[in-house]
């Protein structure tokens, strides 16, 4: 059975063949009136009016099914598309999107048959009725491509490890000095993509991170389903939530803590609490500061810190104070017009940051208050090439707007400028960020997975449109049971790749040489910490 086997009504009641459309390329939508991206009607005329000659077809079925954004009749409806935007591709009459439960064809799915499911389900489209959300094109009666809701995704370089698990808690020196918890390690792109490469991808950390803790794989799956599981539990209520009251949402330490066993709350609550202390730029300075010839310095440890020449610390610091300075709001400006410059050196931090120019500035306040800020090297997203290009002229701005986006409480410094030739974004070096202990979470990985979940959820309803994930997830377990299905399959892939890089015979000669720089003499990293460049990819398949 393909797609031209059905018969469907046009808005204006006709019966018509989808036969009749046999050879073309079809683009067939879910419209509604009252939705966030009803303009996009304007888009669609325009594609149906530039390849309309060419054998394309634009297919639109207005839908009230999620939202309630389409309650109009259907001759209230094409009044609408006439008055407001001239629309001319064939509408049809309003249907049911999808079965109850959610769920969706997969490419190439032989439809039910119609009596089962309406028209549109049958189809294999997503039905959440949004405009350009739930999309399929067609061709020869074979689903071609589908796409589900999108969100501003976050990327990084690698599946997370133990020790970059994607909550963490993070102290606000403002006016609320409340711990909130929310994404940290992984980048926001700014770029919208499938919101679920993102729940992948923190599916497959759960189960590397049980695996790296010597837990059963079981331990993992387990913490996966829960993870998903709240999730899918959050977004039901972000579905029905106000705009306000999803931005203003926040998860706060003790709601963070209330994840965890009863005997565990106690323990989670004094470490947050400790490490919250010592995150601090204070806490930096005491332990990477030191006096030199009566000035301060940052304490040089090769490789990790070394410090530049004089011109090139005026350089920077010039830069930060023009450039940067400006893309904070005015009061921050003030609040940073302060400090000055002390020392400046280039850092060499986690596997993230390979091959990017990494500095770290310390800055002086009038009664010698300390300020850390990192200024690190922003590149294109690895979405790029997947998703189009940043509409940022400056990668690191993409980065920086990213993260206002999808976390509660940004850094309060947060900015970019660029020098040399490159981009770079500027941020606290230590704002009370807490990082999760492995030791900690290893007996409660289930518990806290929902935390992560949780605040994933928030960030996707922040960046997207929660009642078009809610409706796509549906009521049924299939989402749930392929993101289980799939981080197992990742992590295996995960654990082979570094592995087939070290038993190559070009990684042995690797390690069995001496590179010189300069007048240094540096030896390659040990075996265990050497990594995969070649494969590398991310955890929804997107190569780096």
């Amino acid at each position: 059975m393909t797609v031209y086997d059905f018969k469907v009504r046009t808005i204006d009641g006709q019966e018509v063949s989808l036969d009749h459309y046999r050879g073309k390329v079809l683009l067939i939508v879910n419209v509604a009136s009252r939705c966030g991206f009803t303009p996009q009607y304007r888009g669609l005329e325009d594609l149906y009016e530039r390849f309309g000659k060419n054998g394309f077809e634009v297919l639109g079925f207005p839908c009230n099914q999620f939202g309630k954004q389409e309650p109009g009749t259907d001759s209230e409806i094409r009044g609408f598309c006439d008055l407001q935007y001239g629309v001319r591709f064939p509408l049809f009459t309003k249907d049911t999107a999808r079965p109850e439960g959610g769920g969706r064809a997969a490419p190439g799915d032989a439809p039910a048959p119609a009596r089962q499911w309406p028209i549109l389900a049958v189809l294999g489209l997503v039905g959440l009725g949004l405009l350009l959300t739930a999309l399929d094109v067609f061709r020869y009666g074979t689903l071609l491509i589908g796409m589900g809701p999108t969100v501003r995704n976050t990327e990084s370089d690698s599946v997370l490890h133990q020790r970059e698990l994607a909550i963490v808690t993070k102290g606000l020196k403002e006016s609320e000095k409340h711990v909130i918890g929310g994404l940290s390690r992984a980048a926001p792109t700014d770029l919208a993509g499938p919101f679920e490469w993102d729940i992948k991808r923190l599916a497959t950390s759960l189960v590397v991170i049980a695996r790296e803790n010597g837990r059963p794989d079981e331990v993992g799956l387990d913490a996966v389903r829960t993870c998903v599981g709240e999730y899918r539990k959050r977004m039901r209520r972000y579905a029905t939530a106000g705009q306000l009251e999803i931005w203003y949402d926040a998860i706060h330490v003790e709601e963070l803590v209330g994840y965890f066993p009863r005997q565990a709350r106690e323990p989670a609550r004094e470490h947050i609490a400790k490490k919250a202390r010592k995150r601090t730029s204070q806490g930096a300075f005491d332990r990477l500061v030191e006096r030199v010839d009566g000035q301060l310095r940052i304490r040089e440890e090769p490789p990790r810190t070394t410090h530049l020449p004089e011109p090139a610390q005026v350089d920077i610091a010039h830069q930060i104070y023009e450039q940067y300075r400006q893309t904070l709001l005015p009061d921050r400006q003030v609040c940073l017009s302060n400090f000055t410059h002390v020392d400046t050196v280039r850092q060499v931090v986690g596997v993230g940051s390979v091959g990017m120019q990494v500095y770290l500035v310390l800055l002086s306040g009038p009664r010698d208050e300390p300020l850390f800020l990192q200024v690190k090297q922003a590149g294109p997203s690895v979405y790029e090439k997947h998703l189009g290009p940043s509409p940022y002229a400056n990668h690191a701005e993409r980065v920086i707007n990213g993260k206002r986006l999808i976390q509660s409480a940004s850094d309060m410094f947060a900015g970019w400028t660029r020098f040399a030739g490159a981009d770079f974004y500027v941020r606290q070096f230590r704002d009370m960020k807490v990082i999760p202990d492995g030791n900690l979470l290893r007996p409660i990985l289930a518990d806290f997975a929902a935390a992560c979940g949780a605040a994933l959820a928030k960030a996707h309803a922040r960046s997207g449109d929660p009642t078009a994930i809610d409706a796509y997830l549906g009521r049924n377990p299939a989402f749930t049971t392929a993101m289980t299905v799939f981080a197992a399959s990742y992590a295996d892939r995960n654990e082979a790749e570094p592995r087939a890089i070290r038993e190559a015979p070009l990684a042995r000669k690797c390690r069995r040489s001496i590179f010189r720089a300069g007048s240094a003499e540096v030896s390659p990293a040990p075996a265990s910490e050497t990594r995969d460049f070649s494969g590398s990819s991310l955890c929804f398949m997107v190569p780096i």
